[in-house]
């Protein structure tokens, strides 16, 4: 389980993030002074994201390396 505690730390940087953008949410939703969606806040948004997904895809994916063997021969499966 420990090494998902990264991934789960990448996903509460992203609500933290947001979270801490919730009073321009806020004007943004409301439009009291005319602000709109800026073209930083978007791609940071979309950039934590996909960081996340890609942070999850790799930690599915990769595989941990198999320990040698005793008398330090090689498994037959990491020379393959």
């Amino acid at each position: 389980i420990l090494p998902w505690v990264n991934y789960l730390l990448a996903l509460l940087g992203l609500v933290f993030f947001l979270g801490s953008q919730v009073n321009y949410l806020a004007n943004v939703f409301v439009s009291i002074d005319g602000n709109s969606i800026s073209a930083v806040f978007v791609i940071t948004v979309c950039m934590l994201l996909l960081s996340s997904i890609a942070f999850l895809v790799a930690g599915i994916l990769v595989k941990k390396k198999a320990q040698p063997q005793e008398g330090g021969k090689e498994n037959e499966a990491e020379r393959i």
